[in-house]
C-alpha cells in the first residue's frame, strides 16, 4: 500500500516525532511587539511611546499576514 503525503504533512510528522515542536516565528513577534506597546503607553521607552498605538497596529497586521 503506497500512501502519499504532501510536504507539509510529511514536515509536521516528522518533526512531531522527534519531539520538536515549530515556533511560529511571526506570532511571537507580533506578541511581543504588542506587549512592547502596551508597556509603552506606561513607562516612557524613547520611539514606542510616541507611537505605541501604531505599534499595536503593526502587531496586529504581522499577526493578520500569517496563516
Amino acid at each position: 500500500m503506497l500512501v502519499v503525503l504532501d510536504r507539509a504533512s510529511a514536515f509536521e510528522f516528522s518533526s512531531q516525532r522527534e519531539g520538536r515542536h515549530a515556533v511560529n516565528f511571526v506570532f511571537v513577534l507580533s506578541l511581543l511587539t504588542v506587549i512592547l506597546a502596551v508597556l509603552s503607553v506606561f513607562i516612557e521607552i524613547p520611539i514606542v511611546s510616541n507611537y505605541a498605538f501604531w505599534f499595536a497596529v503593526g502587531a496586529y497586521v504581522m499577526l493578520a499576514g500569517t496563516k
